[in-house]
């Protein structure tokens, strides 16, 4: 684990922030991508927002110097920021690292007294499945791991897809298979229905699609910040409001008879307790919910430990903002020191804000957890 002093001495003091923008054609692949020029195209900002749950997204300002006597750009932005164009966006120092890649999905042109600017909005591969709306069958796939990779196809214009850990494939019944369907939901909605009914995880981090076993347990954390070491602000909310103390799940078997599976999230990892073990107020309430897609008792649980996992995580829930590092991604683990036996430990990454402008370097980040000391 990373303390702030090693980041420090990593990154030589954390000084002359750099940062690299490649672009090239959907589907040609990272190693295809060629440096955008910073003397044609001047960068005034750069914003990346990781996150583990909607599309990761960047934005980035450009100054367009501009021939009075020709009354045009000097560059051509356009021809070279081309909407669907697929982008690499690196930050750090000596040796930026990968931060965020994905679709050039808008850009603006802005022009006004103070000058001429150009700004461009980016998503990860999760925007190809949005809006993508349609009723099809599966019927030729037998596993959910082969219904995944075909719906996460289109995907692979801007990054490499996997697809691993899925414990609802391995409780499935042989002659029980079920016949997949999608029913007039987008791509991206009928994804996270997957997901959340085999307790996983589908996020994006580098230029690697990812739908795997759930990571919000198993996030390993690599750095360690702490108030007066790396800590710029921090703050922190405890609300038990969305709190169960269980979820219970009706579904029919294989036989089609009429079950019930109460989860009480008996083995949720984490350094303290869920709000339900610390009143009766929580542990009094409980989540119901129908599955149609479950059909017998480990499927069931594997599906209600994700939806009581979820509410959980939004029991201990901070914000904090440190100096530029680009080690901190959204879906890993951080350790936080220095704010009192209660608050201190490890936390999960959900959301990531690297900002880079005139300023200097800058990382915001959320984060959560499910127990409380």
């Amino acid at each position: 684990m990373l303390t702030f002093k090693d980041l420090a001495k990593k990154h030589k003091d954390f000084h002359v922030p750099q940062y690299e923008i490649n672009v090239g054609a959907a589907g040609a692949g990272l190693s295809a991508l060629k440096p955008l020029s910073t003397k044609d195209y001047p960068v005034m900002s750069i914003s990346v927002n990781q996150s583990v749950g909607p599309a990761s997204s960047a934005q980035i300002t450009f100054a367009c110097p501009y021939d009075f006597k020709k009354t045009d750009f000097v560059n051509d932005i356009y021809k070279e920021l081309e909407p669907g164009k697929m982008i690499e966006i690196k930050l750090g120092y000596e040796k930026p690292k990968t931060m965020f890649v994905g679709a050039l999905g808008s850009i603006n042109t802005s022009f006004s007294p103070s000058g001429i600017t150009a700004g461009i909005t980016c998503y990860d591969a999760k925007m190809t499945l949005f809006y993508n709306t349609a009723w099809r069958s599966f019927q030729d796939k037998s596993t959910i791991k082969e219904v995944v990779e075909k719906v996460l196809e289109p995907c692979k214009k801007y990054g490499d897809v996997k697809v691993s850990g899925l414990k609802y494939d391995k409780a499935v019944e042989k002659g029980f298979e079920i016949s997949w369907m999608q029913d007039y939901v987008n791509d991206y909605q009928y994804i996270m229905r997957l997901a959340a009914l085999t307790n996983s995880s589908f996020y994006a981090s580098g230029g690697t699609i990812y739908f795997a076993e759930n990571i919000i347990e198993n996030a390993p954390a690599e750095i360690m910040l702490g108030w007066g070491a790396g800590l710029m602000s921090f703050s922190l909310d405890l609300d038990i409001s969305g709190q169960v103390g269980s979820v219970e799940v009706a579904y029919r078997n294989a036989n089609r008879e009429e079950r019930y599976l109460v989860y009480t999230g008996k083995d949720i990892k984490g350094d303290g307790k869920l709000a339900s073990e610390k009143g009766e107020v929580v542990s009094d309430k409980s989540y119901e919910m129908t599955e149609t897609l479950v059909r017998n008792e480990e499927q069931a649980e594997i599906t209600a430990k994700h939806k009581l996992m979820m509410m959980a995580m939004n029991y201990v829930t901070g914000r904090g903002s440190t100096i530029g590092i680009p080690e901190l991604m959204a879906g890993t683990g951080i350790f936080l020191v220095g704010l009192g036996e209660k608050l201190e430990g490890q936390y999960f990454l959900s959301q990531v804000n690297h900002q880079f402008d005139a300023g200097g370097y800058l990382t915001n980040f959320t984060v959560q957890r499910p127990k409380m000391k």
